[in-house]
């Protein structure tokens, strides 16, 4: 291709004056040039690929690919190295590879498809369609949660030993600046990690809804800095003697029954997997409870008050994960509010099937609360999907589901 055409495409992109465009065409305009980005990745992947492969690169005496793309193009080492990498992946996954030349999947999944075939290289060429498209539509964090539950379901065995590997990866490191700041960065256990973050989120809420009532103004990055240095005043107050005792915090662990292939899983609220080693630990501090969503032993159902409380509440943030608003929301449903979608006074019940998970935003503000989104929208595959190739015989496992086979296909 004549680069002198697509400078000149690129010249006649940015000529168009957008001062005199519709909201409508900007909008469209915008999604138009974000799908041409993936596209234009994948071709550019394709053509690192043969450049790597007859070793171009080397011509002028370079060290490595990545070494001769920072120096003509001046991208960073980290980036070129990424470009490079992926291309070599691409190399041997040719659906994946063509998938993401006609757009269709997003370059961010390519990292996870290519675990997944080093984990389970027999079965991945068998697979890989499948997984392609129940990848395409459905958002790059969602993707890498169904290839994450591919993965366990196929190769079950090693999935502890993965989960352990990750855990001995846990590090921190804390020092101070010259100006006295304190700078940190690590990586936390899974389970320990999930427990700070909920503490951390908590604590934040709670400086927060402490400005709104004094008028202070913090960010949320200034809120989460000092609710981290609160962490360290309450424990100070705590001694060892104290946390032998017993007064360690309480883990809320919840069994959910009925809900298909979920219950092959284990993890956070909002569908973080947690290794099932990483909980044995904490069994004694834990309150196990039972949720059931089908069947007779169906504890749930209505209740007489007009706000959604114990396991009641419990139970649709379990079934939502997250904010269930149409505009696609990605909030946890543990920070979410839990709000009827027939309203309470136009005699709408507090059950189950009328209530719903909102982000406080969404809920609390009318003007988005009503607000239905048009357009086109990324889906959600079911919690817990994990996905076969068409003429798979379906084992044990999922003789009971009832869920779509390819939610991302198309």
């Amino acid at each position: 291709m004549d680069a002198a055409v697509l400078d000149h495409t690129l010249d006649q992109l940015a000529a168009d004056d957008l001062t005199m465009a519709t909201d409508a065409e900007v909008h469209t305009r915008m999604l138009t040039m974000l799908r041409g980005r993936v596209r234009l990745d994948g071709l550019l992947y394709a053509t690192v690929d043969v450049w790597d492969t007859r070793g171009i690169w080397s011509g002028d005496g370079s060290k490595s690919p990545a070494s001769r793309l920072k120096a003509e193009t001046g991208i960073a080492k980290t980036d070129a190295s990424t470009l490079v990498r992926r291309s070599r992946k691409l190399r041997s996954m040719p659906l994946v590879a063509a998938a993401v030349v006609v757009g269709r999947l997003q370059p961010g999944c390519v990292d996870a498809l290519s675990d997944a075939r080093k984990v389970c290289p027999d079965i991945f060429d068998q697979h890989e369609q499948a997984l392609v498209d129940a990848c395409v539509g459905i958002g790059v964090d969602d993707a890498r949660r169904v290839i994450r539950n591919w993965i366990r379901h196929h190769d079950p065995d090693d999935d502890e030993k993965r989960a352990k590997k990750r855990h001995a990866e846990r590090q921190l490191s804390a020092a101070a600046t010259f100006d006295g700041m304190v700078h940190l960065q690590g990586l936390l256990p899974a389970v320990g990690g999930q427990e700070f973050l909920a503490e951390l989120n908590r604590l934040e809420r709670q400086l927060y809804e402490h400005d709104q009532n004094t008028n202070s103004v913090r960010t949320a990055a200034q809120r989460r800095a000092d609710a981290l240095v609160l962490m360290a005043e309450r424990s100070a107050t705590l001694d060892i003697d104290e946390y032998h005792q017993g007064r360690s915090p309480r883990i809320s662990l919840t069994l959910v029954l009925g809900m298909n292939t979920a219950e092959h899983l284990c993890e956070t609220l909002s569908g973080v997997p947690i290794p099932t080693f990483g909980i044995v630990p904490t069994l004694n501090r834990c309150d196990i409870e039972r949720i059931w969503f089908d069947g007779p032993d169906h504890p749930i159902t209505t209740s007489p008050r007009r706000t959604f409380t114990g396991a009641l509440r419990k139970a649709i943030r379990v079934r939502d994960r997250r904010c269930t608003h149409p505009s696609g929301c990605d909030a946890p449903a543990e920070y979410c509010d839990i709000d009827h979608i027939d309203e309470h006074a136009n005699g709408g019940p507090t059950s189950l099937d009328n209530g719903r998970a909102h982000c406080p935003r969404h809920n609390r503000n009318p003007n988005l609360r009503n607000t239905a989104p048009t357009g086109w929208r990324i889906r959600r595959p079911p919690r817990g999907w994990i996905p076969h190739p068409p003429d798979h015989q379906q084992g044990d496992d999922d003789e009971d589901s009832d869920e779509p086979r390819s939610p991302g296909a198309g």
